[in-house]
């Protein structure tokens, strides 16, 4: 029953999957249009890859809403 819904995956470190690179982030906002989905590159240890994660799949959602109080499809 949400409205929305955040996901967010990848490799925050120390080490990756082969072939996969530390800091590589993917993420997902579902809402009642479908999905948007994109991923990222962030730079850092741990700590930090996590909390740009965090931040970036915020402003997917705050992006999301943003349109769609423009009426922007997005």
């Amino acid at each position: 029953g949400a409205t929305y819904g955040l996901a967010v995956t990848g490799w925050a470190g120390p080490t990756a999957a082969p072939g996969e690179r530390v800091g590589e982030v993917h993420g997902a906002l579902s809402h009642e249009g479908g999905v948007l989905a994109e991923a990222w590159q962030f730079g850092g240890d741990r700590a930090a890859v996590r909390r740009q994660a965090a931040a970036a799949a915020l402003d997917l959602l705050r992006q999301h809403l943003v349109s769609a109080q423009d009426g922007v499809d997005g």
